[in-house]
């Protein structure tokens, strides 16, 4: 049987995707597609977020990024707004905070992931 091939263009593919710079677009506005974990040489998580004109967009995971968007699930329409430069409660330098907003009637978040191996059975 002979492949049948389909040409990707923008936004089809993650080749495609577009970085979100949060320090040049400050807001990031549209709908949390996708998440994709182990991504990389250092196995990250990238959010993919599609704005309301088809840009897709990779949020890359960051330790605040995590806190805000890990319960979300698929189809939650969001407002990320970097608030820029913090300094470090425990004085290890500086880290990008953000403000995540929700739009009403979005699906509720999913349950916490465990973040440690759970007790093997006794």
């Amino acid at each position: 049987m002979e492949r049948q091939w389909t040409q990707m263009t923008k936004g089809e593919g993650d080749f495609n995707d577009i970085n979100w710079n949060c320090e040049e677009q400050p807001e990031l506005e549209g709908t949390l597609t996708s998440v994709k974990h182990n991504v990389g040489v250092h196995s990250q998580t990238i959010y993919n977020v599609v704005t309301e004109d088809g840009t897709i967009y990779n949020v890359w995971e960051s330790a605040v990024l995590k806190q805000l968007l890990s319960a979300l699930q698929t189809g939650t329409y969001l407002k990320l707004v970097y608030l820029g430069k913090k300094a470090s409660k425990k004085g290890f330098g500086k880290y990008k905070d953000f403000d995540l907003f929700v739009a009403n009637g979005n699906p509720a978040p999913a349950p916490p992931v465990p973040t440690a191996d759970p007790a093997p059975p006794v």
